[in-house]
């Protein structure tokens, strides 16, 4: 999939494999300042220097209403690294209103900063059909399309 990339608008970089720490410390930021990034879009956690230009989507919050699931190491880290870099993005995003309103009521941030992109899918691979539906129905589940 990646060597089929291409567009006039974009280059496709690909990185070393790195460790987490690694990559938010050294490499992502070299990266930006090396292809001059006016935005670098990453998912929960931004780069740890900072600079202008951080887009953050923090897609869920579960391990700050059910700790319980989580090891603590990971609760720990992301309650410290998710709320920090939400706190300082140029832009953040979520899913739903519902993460936005508990990032917002967590985090201290006003909704207005929050925006909202929904998950969605490609509907020419992804559609109703009728596969399955006889287990769904056993289930009581009814068809909803």
């Amino acid at each position: 999939a990646l060597a089929s990339f291409q567009s006039r608008d974009a280059t496709l970089v690909q990185t070393p494999k790195s460790s987490a720490l690694w990559r938010l410390l050294w490499q992502l930021p070299i990266l930006r300042r090396r292809h001059r990034l006016a935005i670098l879009h990453t998912q929960y956690v931004m780069p740890l220097w900072p600079a202008r230009g951080n887009a953050v989507t923090i897609r869920d919050i579960l391990y700050e209403n059910y700790p319980r699931f989580f090891t603590r190491l990971y609760v720990l880290r992301s309650r410290l690294l998710n709320r920090w870099s939400a706190r300082r993005a140029d832009l953040l995003f979520t899913v739903s209103e519902y993460c936005r309103g508990e990032i917002s009521r967590r985090y201290g941030i006003a909704p207005d900063r929050i925006s909202v992109l929904h998950n969605a899918v490609d509907a020419t691979r992804f559609y109703p059909g009728t596969d399955g539906q006889a287990c769904l129905e056993r289930r009581g589940n009814r068809r909803r399309w």
